[in-house]
């Protein structure tokens, strides 16, 4: 697993899988996430974030949404885009 310590990111895309990130700020990025193992420790993100969800870690999301876990309409949503899941 790779391993970021006290790193800035901004305006950038970041990919977390497989990634262990330790004290780090993410400013204006899009967090792109597939469902493999990571670890997000003591970090900060700005509230433009924008989070992408891909392949499992999609199919979870849209699960979490159906079944009334999150709802991406209200305000502050989660921002999953809706799919069938089959």
């Amino acid at each position: 697993m790779r391993v970021y310590e006290n790193k800035r990111f901004a305006n950038s895309v970041v990919v977390i899988d497989h990634v262990r990130f330790i004290r780090c700020g993410f400013h204006s990025c899009t967090i792109r996430y597939s469902g493999a193992p990571y670890e997000i420790i003591d970090c900060s993100f700005s509230p433009d974030t924008r989070w992408e969800f891909r392949e499992a870690a999609m199919r979870t999301a849209a699960l979490m949404e159906n079944v009334g876990m999150v709802n991406r309409d209200r305000p502050g949503g989660s921002g999953i885009p809706k799919q069938k899941v089959n």
